[in-house]
């Protein structure tokens, strides 16, 4: 068996710093971008973040996506991570 790579915390720290920046700019992350107003998948695919305000309008979405036969874990991931700080919510609590 060879050596683990593994990483420090500061060198984690840094990569997650990188990969926020990255997932904000217009080439995005995996395929989704924010630019504070909507998140894009893929691309062209285009989600106001405004009708993402909530938890419940957030499944709606997610419920939604998940019929789309070209979107990702990774996709829905990013979506859930950016909608749940651009309001502010715990996405994985109970309650508002």
């Amino acid at each position: 068996m060879g050596k683990a790579d593994c990483m420090s915390l500061g060198e984690l720290m840094g990569k997650c710093e990188e990969d926020k920046k990255k997932l904000y700019s217009s080439e995005g992350l995996d395929g989704v971008s924010c630019d504070g107003v909507a998140i894009t998948i893929g691309g062209w695919y285009y989600i106001d973040l405004d009708r993402m305000a909530t938890k419940e309008s957030l499944l709606h979405w997610l419920a939604h996506l998940v019929t789309k036969n070209w979107v990702t874990r990774k996709h829905l991931y990013l979506v859930i991570k950016i909608a749940a700080e651009h309001h502010g919510y715990n996405p994985y609590t109970q309650g508002e």
